[in-house]
C-alpha cells in the first residue's frame, strides 16, 4: 500500500484537528470542574454561615 502526498496531507489535518478538538473539550472540561469546586465551596461557606445564625 502507497500513501500519496495528498492522503499524507491529509492525514496530518485530521490529526491536528482532533488534536485541537481534544485539547478545547479537557480546556472546558476543567472549567467546568473549577466551576464546580467554586460553587460546592460558596455553598458550604454559606451553609455554615446558616449554622452559625
Amino acid at each position: 500500500m502507497r500513501i500519496n502526498a495528498y492522503q499524507l496531507v491529509q492525514a496530518r489535518r485530521d490529526r491536528d484537528y482532533h488534536r485541537e478538538a481534544l485539547h478545547k473539550f479537557e480546556s472546558k472540561v476543567s472549567e467546568e470542574q473549577c466551576r464546580s469546586e467554586n460553587n460546592l465551596k460558596q455553598f458550604k461557606e454559606l451553609e455554615q454561615r446558616n449554622i452559625d445564625m
